[in-house]
């Protein structure tokens, strides 16, 4: 019964709906197939060219001399930095016969310390031995150098040493310090090459006062801190003194005690004097100070400064204790800093210093002897004055006019100097020292004394350094 009920389609040759929705499908199949963009061919990729052989081997070369450069460059910083600190001590005497070739191996603080050319020669061996791991002398770079091998043979017995003078004695470094009573108050750097820039730390950034902040827009005020350098240069001071042989045999060993005493303390004068009265203006503030090798040429001092910025300069022709409290006030903050302040005098002020008074007639100016060995006392210090140290010196001029310089006319005056000493630095690329050298055909002997090194103010137009001037001498 249930296949009688079943419809048979019409068999008139008709399409039905389904058969049709199919037949429409797969023709629009087709038509968007045939009309569908083929996607673009990737281009080829460039054939990638052969390495060239020269480019090679010159992108090695460049790389190898960028990488020994670097290191002759890490080399040599490091040389100069052991070589001056090597320079600033020459303190033994050893005899020719102590000088033996295995010291020559050992550290310049191990070995006895040989002055001169063989003393120079000899470090230098052992700087670069040390530096480059050098077994055996042999393998330096300096082994070949004529100069060097003779500079060696004259520090043995029976090859020249016999005609070389030996070194000074152990007050070597003793009499330098002494002479140098002014430098020994600023602070020493020691210079590991001929021009060194130190970092100054400038200005700090300003603070304002913050409100509570309620909108993106608002910001802080800002204020950024400054920085600054100082470049130090080496410049060489020196003392040349002749000695005949008539008067070395003759007079020894008086006369090279003499001489070395007088190279010594000039040059350690010399030294002092451009500190106080250098500058480098091309006319000097002192109408007297005209060769072009004066000492006091050698770079900005500390009444050069003074009298560049003289904001805080005063007249001292009224000399008490109110007139010097000035100069102090007019450093502003510098004359707060009373540990690091120092009065530098000449020696007139000094002994006019000793006689101020207070109104119960006691001395305001205290001198060494009463304060006691058990204070702080800077080297040269002589006495304080409102606390602070005050050290003499001769080359404080006395023959100044009425405004602290010297003009040839008005020589009666002199002045005080108050310094703020941490703004000063004492660079030394070679501390003092002695040579020889002996000329048989002039039948003399050429004693000469060197120093290189720079003294340089550190904070611009600050007024760490005032002059007090006018004082009758």
């Amino acid at each position: 019964m249930a296949d009688e009920t079943k419809t048979a389609p019409p068999d008139d040759g008709g399409v039905t709906v389904a058969e049709l929705q199919s037949a429409i499908a797969a023709g629009v199949a087709e038509a968007l197939k045939a009309n569908a963009t083929a996607p673009p061919t990737p281009p080829a990729p460039d054939p990638v060219p052969a390495p060239d052989p020269k480019e090679q081997e010159a992108a090695v070369a460049k790389a190898v001399n960028e990488a020994m450069a670097a290191k002759e460059a890490e080399f040599q910083q490091k040389l100069d930095q052991q070589v001056a600190e090597l320079r600033r001590v020459q303190v033994q005497e050893p005899t020719s016969s102590d000088i033996r070739e295995e010291y020559l191996l050992r550290a310049p603080t191990d070995r006895p310390l040989m002055l001169g050319v063989a003393g120079k020669a000899s470090d230098l061996l052992y700087l670069e031995m040390a530096t480059r791991g050098l077994d055996s002398p042999k393998k330096s770079t300096l082994h070949n150098n004529k100069w060097f091998c003779k500079a060696l043979d004259t520090a043995t017995d029976g090859s020249g040493a016999d005609y070389i003078p030996t070194g000074f004695s152990d007050q070597f470094v003793m009499d330098v310090n002494t002479a140098l009573r002014l430098p020994a108050a600023f602070r020493r750097y020691t210079m590991a090459q001929e021009s060194v820039t130190l970092p100054v730390e400038g200005s700090y950034p300003t603070v304002y006062l913050a409100g509570e902040n309620t909108t993106p827009a608002t910001r802080l005020t800002e204020s950024s801190g400054t920085t600054a350098n100082v470049t130090l240069k080496a410049i060489k001071l020196a003392a040349l003194t002749i000695e005949s042989f008539e008067y070395s045999q003759d007079a020894l060993p008086v006369a090279l005690q003499i001489i070395r005493n007088k190279l010594i303390v000039g040059l350690g004068r010399g030294i002092e004097d451009a500190i106080i009265n250098g500058d480098t203006a091309a006319s000097h503030m002192d109408a007297d100070v005209t060769e072009a090798a004066d000492r006091r040429k050698a770079w900005i001092g500390l009444r050069g400064k003074a009298m560049n910025d003289t904001t805080g300069n005063a007249d001292i022709g009224t000399f008490n204790a109110d007139t010097l409290m000035g100069l102090k006030k007019n450093m502003g903050e510098y004359g707060l800093d009373i540990a690091n302040l120092v009065w530098v005098v000449s020696v007139s002020a000094w002994n006019q210093m000793l006689l101020l008074r207070d109104s119960d007639k006691n001395p305001v100016t205290l001198t060494v002897d009463k304060y006691g060995p058990q204070a702080t006392v800077l080297t040269g210090e002589l006495g304080k004055f409102l606390g602070i140290p005050v050290i003499p010196s001769p080359f404080m001029r006395e023959t100044l006019n009425a405004s602290g310089v010297y003009d040839g006319t008005t020589a009666t005056k002199t002045g005080i100097m108050l310094v703020w000493r941490p703004a000063w630095v004492l660079g030394d690329r070679q501390e003092i020292v002695l040579e020889t050298d002996r000329h048989a055909a002039g039948q003399f002997t050429d004693l000469v004394c060197t120093w290189r090194g720079d003294f340089k103010h550190a904070l611009g137009t600050a007024l760490t350094t005032v002059m007090g001037y006018n004082l009758t001498s």
